[in-house]
C-alpha cells in the first residue's frame, strides 16, 4: 500500500503542474499494469521509483506548497 499511496501522491503532484501530463503518465502507467514489474511501470510512466532517491522530498515540497496556500 506504501509503494501506491507514494505514486499516487507522484501523480498528484504532477497533476499541480500540468494536469493533461499527469493524465497521460497516469493512463501509460496503468494501461501497461501486470506487463511489466512495478520499476519499470515508473519509467513507462516518466515518474521515480519510490526507491529512488529524493521521491518523497519533491512530493512533499509539492504538498508544503499546496498546504501553505
Amino acid at each position: 500500500y506504501c509503494l501506491a499511496q507514494t505514486v499516487a501522491l507522484n501523480f498528484w503532484s504532477l497533476t499541480q503542474k500540468d494536469f493533461g501530463d499527469a493524465w497521460k503518465r497516469y493512463m501509460s502507467f496503468v494501461s501497461q499494469g501486470g506487463k511489466m514489474t512495478f520499476v519499470d511501470l515508473c519509467k513507462v510512466a516518466g515518474i521515480k521509483s519510490p526507491f529512488e532517491q529524493g521521491s518523497v522530498s519533491e512530493i512533499a515540497k509539492t504538498a508544503k506548497r499546496w498546504l501553505e496556500k
